[in-house]
């Protein structure tokens, strides 16, 4: 998705673009909602036996980052798989995949918002 920013004069463009610039070092907001959306398709895509490891899915969202987290110590082989046979489920990977036009959205947004904060009027370009 492409964006287009339109600010007139050297020193202004320059400050406007540091004042964004330092909104988007905490993204809190847009990585809980990403994590909501994810997390769902995260648990369904998660091979069940007992139902403990798919129960057992968490998500972190922090300023800057998601972790998705599970306990159980096989967590990992599951979803990685190993040399001794396990083939791994990329249940995180597979549901990002799906889902990534919503994450899209949700970062966009959350960018658009800091960006009407200061000043900048935005307009959504096609293509």
């Amino acid at each position: 998705m492409a964006r287009e920013i339109v600010v007139r004069g050297q020193k202004e463009t320059a400050a406007a673009l540091s004042k964004v610039s330092d909104d988007l070092d905490d993204l809190s907001d847009a990585n809980k909602q990403v994590a909501r959306d994810l997390l769902p398709g995260i648990i369904h895509k998660t091979r069940v036996d007992t139902g403990a490891l798919a129960a057992g899915w968490g998500a972190g969202p922090q300023a800057t980052r998601i972790e998705f987290t599970n306990p159980l110590p096989y967590a990992l082989t599951q979803e990685f798989g190993n040399t001794r046979g396990v083939e791994p489920t990329f249940a995180i990977e597979q549901t990002f995949r799906e889902h990534e036009g919503d994450v899209e959205r949700a970062y966009g947004s959350a960018i658009e918002r800091r960006g009407k904060r200061r000043g900048f009027r935005t307009t959504r370009c096609k293509g």
